[in-house]
């Protein structure tokens, strides 16, 4: 009976080996003794891929055993060669950190991804050799773009999630947008196979074969990025203007490979910007294809500082960048080569983390008279880490509030904090010393002293107008003709027009309102020591004064204060010159040109008449000896001839056509403006004619009113 059962059992054995050695198209070769063919498990996957079932025979419906009892996941391998399952790490597979730095590197000198290809399919997909069975489940086809795996993990069937719409994580694929996985670092090997899905920039979900010939590159055009991965520019981007100004910028939160900020310049040119495997060029090279770059640093050489005469400034570079820079300025270093900044450490500006104390300014920065007299040369360079925002061009209205570190312990504070909302100008009420005591009774907005700031065009345009006309600022208008009650300055700034005086009114004034009228100052400018000599006669009032900024704030006071210098040339005899602001209108009283008498209204246009008896006795007065009571007190010829019989009209004998040629041309002084004799006789004088040398005149005896010729 025992043989008969074992007869029987190798006949069913010679049939087993029988059908695992039959010659079809659905299974392998095997020798006489069941066995592959030498090396078969180097040659097995072409097989495979042929006729994927016909493995099952012998390993398995599940590919696990069967009965050959050898597994093509085995976790052990086979023979000393490694099977198909995925190898076991802590984390596991399943997790990013190992199958995905494995797809974007090297193995064996194959691409990653192609080596994912060979279980999981041309399209990333999935195939038999990627079929994974989970104890008590079906059969699952691992595919890349699963939104969901279950899989086994010790003994524990868990959901793991893959990506659903490509065999890669979703974009934005980089870390500098803020997502845990990033793309730059992928070894170039695999550019060819990224191609199938990104030739000119697509974004395919099923692999396309590249067309023969096509050279694809990170960076030449052919896949996402054009060449050398910047924008084209002009100047190029390898001038400081453009590179540099984006890195200075705050770091992009949505990324790019030109996108703003030393963290996205770090995705390709590595942590410490010397280069990486996706850009090989360093930004600290000396040179790169014939450009100078930065020698020893990714930025310009110290000082980076304009103030210090550098032509770069780190000083307009967001604070965002700090991170970065505290690779090489962590504790005030000055490293050549990157060092990662290490875990928890809060780098800051302004924290002594890097380079600047608490403030970045020195003891004392407090007191007005350190940061204000920085301020006023100018305001731009306070808004780079005072204002929101930060940097703006004319008419942006910044606040000077960003929060700032404590000057006191405790106490958190902006620039508006001490300052008048919506200004960085002082408080009311600060003036020079030399101003001493004020009455507050005139003040409006008395920032006297912005007539020393500098750089007017760009730091006051900031608030009060691109062209300070206070259009579309908070600022009021420091220049507006059009409405001249509400700004300072009316027919244009002082910095724009020359003289600095002519800003507010002419030089002398010519208007007819307020500060411009020109009243008598034409023929006043005329005369020696008045000409462009405004303080003769508004002594203590010019534009470096109280008094001035007073009267020429609005609303306006009128008239001009007026005060003679002191001493006063033009006193007349024997008395001091003085000015009333009466009720018929400004006079002057006591001056030499108008002979010591009450001048007429001097705002009043022909006031004195020339031509008119009245006009000469608005300045000459009948004297009683030369020089008495005044220099041009009319006395002359024996018995007071003038005084007798002819009193005060000169037109009886003076011609006043021949006498304005020279009449009024030296009135600053006592002399006498060419001889009297020259004017007297013709036109429509009394007399006929006059000899000076003799002193004859002939009358016009018409009327009967005059005497015969005579000498006198």
């Amino acid at each position: 009976m025992y043989e008969r059962v074992k007869l029987f059992m190798l006949i069913c054995l010679a049939f087993t080996l029988w059908g695992c050695s039959s010659s079809n198209n659905s299974a392998p070769a095997l020798d006489a003794s069941g066995r592959h063919p030498a090396n078969w498990i180097v040659d097995h996957q072409a097989s495979f891929e042929s006729f994927p079932n016909q493995c099952s025979e012998c390993h398995g419906a599940d590919l696990g055993g069967g009965t050959s009892k050898v597994s093509c996941f085995s976790t052990a391998g086979f023979l000393g060669f490694s099977c198909h399952p995925h190898p076991l790490t802590v984390p596991p597979w399943s997790d990013p950190v190992n199958h995905g730095a494995e797809a974007k590197g090297v193995e064996d000198d194959e691409p990653g991804f192609e080596h994912c290809r060979h279980c999981h399919g041309e399209d990333y997909r999935g195939s038999a050799l990627s079929d994974l069975a989970t104890a008590g489940e079906a059969r699952q086809r691992v595919s890349c773009f699963s939104a969901s795996l279950r899989i086994a993990s010790n003994g524990t069937v868990t959901n793991v999630a893959c990506h659903p719409t490509s065999p890669h994580p979703a974009a934005p694929w980089r870390a500098s947008a803020g997502t845990a996985t990033t793309h730059t670092d992928t070894d170039l090997q695999n550019v060819p196979l990224c191609a199938e899905c990104h030739l000119n920039n697509q974004r395919l979900t099923e692999p396309v074969p590249v067309p023969a010939g096509t050279a694809p590159a990170c960076f030449n055009g052919t896949l996402c990025h054009a060449e050398a991965g910047h924008p084209a520019s002009t100047p190029p981007w390898s001038d400081p203007s453009q590179h540099g100004a984006t890195a200075k910028l705050a770091p992009s939160t949505t990324g790019g490979i030109s996108a703003p900020g030393f963290g996205n310049c770090q995705a390709c040119h590595g942590e410490g910007l010397a280069g990486s495997t996706i850009s090989q060029v360093s930004c600290s090279s000396a040179t790169n294809d014939g450009v100078a770059c930065h020698p020893t640093s990714p930025h310009p050489p110290a000082p980076w500082r304009t103030s210090a005469g550098s032509a770069r400034n780190h000083t307009d570079t967001d604070q965002l960048n700090a991170a970065v820079c505290a690779g090489c300025h962590l504790q005030n270093q000055r490293l050549t080569t990157f060092v990662p900044v290490p875990a928890g450490t809060a780098v800051d500006c302004f924290n002594n983390s890097l380079c600047h104390g608490v403030t970045g300014h020195p003891a004392g920065w407090a007191n007005p008279s350190q940061h204000g007299a920085a301020g006023k040369s100018d305001l731009t360079f306070c808004q780079r880490c005072h204002a929101q925002p930060g940097t703006s061009g004319p008419g942006s209205n910044p606040r000077f509030t960003v929060p700032l570190v404590s000057l006191t312990a405790g106490i958190t504070f902006s620039c508006e904090t001490c300052h008048r909302p919506l200004t960085a100008h002082p408080p009311a009420l600060q003036f020079p010393a030399q101003f001493g005591a004020i009455s507050s009774a005139k003040l409006n907005r008395p920032w006297f002293t912005h007539k020393t700031a500098g750089n007017f065009q760009n730091a006051c345009s900031l608030c009060h107008g691109a062209n300070l006309d206070g259009a579309g600022g908070v600022g009021p208008a420091c220049f507006n003709p059009a409405n001249s009650a509400a700004s300072c300055h009316i027919t244009g700034l002082p910095f724009s027009v020359s003289p600095a005086c002519t800003s507010c009114h002419g030089n002398p004034p010519v208007g007819t309102t307020y500060p411009n009228r020109e009243g008598a100052h034409g023929e006043h400018n005329l005369l020696a020591g008045i000409t462009a000599a405004c303080g003769t006669c508004h002594s203590g009032f010019g534009t470096g004064t109280l008094a001035h900024f007073n009267d020429a704030r609005p609303p306006r006071q009128a008239p001009a204060d007026l005060a003679f210098v002191s001493p006063f040339p033009f006193n007349a005899s024997g008395a001091t010159a003085s000015f009333a602001d009466t009720v018929n209108g400004m006079v002057c009283s006591n001056i030499s040109c108008h002979g010591g008498i009450q001048t007429p209204p001097w705002r009043v246009e022909g006031a004195i008449n020339v031509d008119s008896p009245a006009g000469c006795a608005s300045c000459h007065q009948l004297g009683t000896a030369p020089g008495t009571p005044q220099a041009n007190s009319n006395f002359s010829g024996p018995g007071r001839h003038h005084n007798d019989f002819i009193g005060s009209d000169c037109t009886l004998c003076h011609d006043t056509v021949k006498l304005a040629v020279n009449h009024f041309t030296t009135l600053a002084t006592p002399a006498l403006e060419g001889p009297a004799s020259a004017t007297i006789g013709g036109g429509a004088t009394r007399v006929t004619s006059y000899t000076p040398g003799t002193r004859s005149c002939t009358p016009n005896n018409s009327d009967g009113a005059c005497h015969e010729t005579r000498t006198w």
